[in-house]
């Protein structure tokens, strides 16, 4: 087994097939949001955009030191950097449902535009390729199961 790293859009639905993936599969979940708080790994607050800044390198370091061997963690910083024993799972969105999320979710127009911005320009996508080179994309289209169904037949045909 191995490390499973589900990264993309903001409100893109990385949590719930993270969460779904790793009860499917009988391994420990852990949100890179919570493990940072936990951690101790926030430097400050960003205000306007609404969240925490984080040294990417001290949040590399420390996953390592303190990952689980056999996990799935979810998070957007993972297209950051590359764990070692890890494949990653890139979830994408359609914009309209993005926005619709996000708004629910009561996000500020600045942190929904950001987010919208990262996602009409691909960033994701983009800092997969040059940091990990080789991953998995889901088109989230609203099922679960089929995600789910989706990683599970691409990581039998990886290993």
């Amino acid at each position: 087994m191995m490390r499973i790293c589900i990264s993309g859009d903001v409100a893109s639905g990385k949590t719930t097939i993270a969460r779904a993936l790793a009860k499917r599969l009988s391994l420990p979940l852990i949100s890179l949001k919570d493990f940072v708080e936990k951690e101790g790994l926030a430097e400050g607050w960003d205000e306007e955009l609404d969240a925490a800044i984080v040294d990417v390198e001290k949040l590399q370091k420390t996953l390592k030191e303190k990952l689980p061997e056999e996990c799935v963690v979810e998070g957007h910083l993972l297209v950051e950097f590359k764990l070692s024993d890890a494949v990653l799972v890139l979830v994408k969105g359609e914009a309209k449902t993005l926005y619709g999320r996000m708004k629910a979710r009561g996000y500020s127009e600045r942190k929904i535009e950001e987010n919208l911005i990262a996602h009409y320009l691909d960033y994701f996508e983009e800092r997969a390729k040059e940091v990990w080179g080789s991953y998995i994309v889901v088109e989230n289209k609203g099922s679960v199961e089929e995600a789910v169904e989706h990683i599970l037949e691409a990581l039998q045909v990886r290993s």
